[in-house]
């Protein structure tokens, strides 16, 4: 559980090799955890983990990594089938993910926009906060400057309203550096 929780904060800062480290470390938690919070939440980290980690990986290990994310994936669809209405933000999350991965940006852009309403109706301000970061991350990668400003300052705004005061400041310089250049 400890590893599984350094992964999750790794992932909250962007700390994305030092997640796929404590991932790789963590194993399958849910058979410690079953239904459990921890093993439930674990899942969604190892899987956006895994595809973070892919999108920035070549060759095999690219495709190693795309499987695995696929294979959490899968679990959460799973639960999500089972009327699990909790994780269905992080499903649209992790397929907007996948579809940057793939390249098909148009899907990328509707599962990021579902995911954050169903995160502002069920009331999750991290994964709101998350997810708007993570789309500003997106819409700076294909050039959309306006959209890219307008997720940056709404994850700024979540992450403020849940508490976390030190991923604020390190969003804020990184906008501060950004505005210097």
């Amino acid at each position: 559980v400890i590893r599984s929780s350094r992964a999750e904060l790794h992932m909250i800062f962007g700390e994305w090799e030092e997640a796929l480290d404590m991932v790789q470390k963590v194993g399958d938690v849910r058979a410690a955890n079953i239904g459990m919070y921890a093993g439930v939440r674990a899942t969604f980290v190892m899987a956006l983990v895994y595809l973070k980690a892919a999108q920035t990986s070549t060759g095999a290990e690219g495709v190693t990594l795309k499987k695995q994310a696929i294979q959490e994936m899968n679990v959460i669809r799973a639960w999500v089938r089972k009327a699990n209405v909790n994780l269905v933000h992080n499903l649209y999350l992790l397929e907007a993910e996948l579809a940057v991965l793939e390249g098909k940006n148009g899907q990328a852009e509707s599962n990021y926009g579902h995911a954050i309403d169903d995160a502002a109706r069920m009331g999750f301000l991290q994964d709101l906060a998350l997810t708007h970061e993570l789309a500003s991350q997106f819409y700076e990668s294909i050039g959309d400057a306006a959209k890219k400003d307008l997720h940056t300052s709404s994850s700024i705004k979540y992450y403020s309203e849940w508490g976390a005061v030190a991923k604020v400041d390190q969003m804020k310089r990184k906008c501060h550096l950004l505005q210097s250049l």
